[in-house]
């Protein structure tokens, strides 16, 4: 909704502004005497304000175009969403606790070096209980600590809580984490299903499928479960509380 009044006071914005040149174009168009040495001088201005008025017109007509029909009721089909495994029941308990494990698990699984997010994570799982030698080190490490030495440390500390977590149920548990930052308001849609396009696992190529789809046919080109460029952030929404509940 932001973003399309946004677009409409662009567009308004260019409307005034391009009548505020047509006006002065025929102020100098009256005050410029019709002589043959002045010719020049008036016929360009005048290919000049028929130009501008087409311009206003076809961003008036733009401005207050019908919009396209939005369906009362927005369905997302099952099939179009994503089908997880059932979770590990420890790496779920250490999330209830430690909401951000899951994304340091993910960003260090992804070859993400030493960031102030590892160092906010070792900080509030020492206040959470989860107190270790490796732990203690890395909530005090630099942030342009070595790479190397930051994977070995993140190795030993991995070793210390007997964290032996797959790919496959680290990439599980991000999806419902990314899921949840979109319907908590701290991630738009769109960047949420960006950010599941970056999991390198094969059977989530449903991700980039549906990005696709949703972008041709918020752009008229491709008809997908009723999206349009009105209510696709909604759809959306629903898409994710549908990953979430199923």
């Amino acid at each position: 909704m932001i973003l399309k009044f946004i677009s409409k006071f662009w567009h308004l914005l260019f409307v005034l502004l391009e009548v505020l040149l047509l006006i002065l174009v025929m102020f100098w168009l009256m005050v410029t005497p019709m002589v043959a040495e002045n010719i020049v001088y008036v016929l360009l201005p005048l290919v000049f304000v028929v130009l501008l008025i087409i311009f206003i017109v076809k961003r008036i007509r733009k401005i207050f175009a019908k919009k396209s029909e939005v369906p009362s009721e927005i369905t997302v089909p099952d099939d179009c969403v994503v089908c997880l495994p059932e979770f590990n029941v420890k790496l779920d308990s250490i999330c209830n606790i430690v909401p951000d494990t899951i994304n340091i698990l993910f960003l260090f699984k992804s070859g993400q070096s030493m960031s102030k997010e590892f160092r906010y994570w070792a900080m509030d799982m020492m206040e959470n209980g989860f107190q270790t030698p490796g732990i203690t080190q890395l909530a005090g490490e630099e942030l342009n600590m070595n790479p190397f030495e930051f994977k070995a440390l993140f190795d030993k500390i991995l070793c210390e809580l007997n964290w032996n977590f797959t790919d496959e149920e680290i990439y599980n548990h991000y999806v419902l984490y990314i899921a949840q930052k979109v319907l908590d308001g701290e991630m738009s849609c769109d960047c949420g299903l960006d950010s599941l396009c970056n999991i390198a696992l094969p059977y989530f190529h449903e991700f980039d499928w549906l990005r696709d789809n949703i972008s041709l046919s918020k752009e008229g080109l491709w008809p997908f479960c009723g999206i349009n460029s009105d209510n696709y952030e909604e759809w959306m929404l629903f898409y994710f509380q549908k990953v979430i509940w199923v």
